[in-house]
């Protein structure tokens, strides 16, 4: 099964905040995917597998010279299947086709397959956030450091 993947724009924001609510802890609704492709240089993509509905998305931007990557996410039945390696390699491509020179994103430190992930495609830890991710409620679990990685592309 190869992925399928399509560029997304502001029309498509209900189905990316759809594809986020399913992915992500918080999960972006619609008016803040809209807010996020309205602005001049974000771009984003949706992965299906064999053609049925979207079970993954990329949101980056990109300014000057580098990109950053805002979203990614994957519903949990597609996990390892390729969706987000296909959602990645794309939005590299589509960062070097926009002239960057790097693309940033960062990542909760306990959340390994990511990390694995962007390892695998080249990126590389360059900061860490202490604390940035942050639980809400009486009975959340502590903050969490993210990692800052970077990809140069040539």
């Amino acid at each position: 099964m190869t992925p399928v993947i399509q560029a997304a724009g502001i029309e498509y924001a209900a189905v990316i905040a759809a594809v986020l609510e399913r992915s992500l802890e918080p999960p972006w609704d619609s008016h803040s995917v809209a807010s996020f492709l309205g602005v001049p240089g974000s771009f984003a993509f949706l992965a299906s597998r064999d053609n049925a509905a979207p079970e993954g998305v990329i949101l980056c931007r990109a300014a000057a010279d580098s990109c950053d990557l805002a979203a990614i996410g994957v519903v949990r039945e597609a996990r390892r299947k390729g969706l987000g390696s296909a959602l990645l390699a794309a939005a590299q491509s589509e960062a070097a086709a926009r002239h960057c020179r790097h693309m940033f994103l960062e990542v909760a430190e306990t959340n390994h397959a990511a990390i694995g992930l962007y390892r695998s495609q080249g990126f590389r830890e360059v900061a860490k956030r202490v604390a940035y991710y942050r639980a809400g409620g009486r009975n959340a679990a502590p903050a969490v450091d993210a990692i800052v990685m970077r990809r140069d592309f040539n």
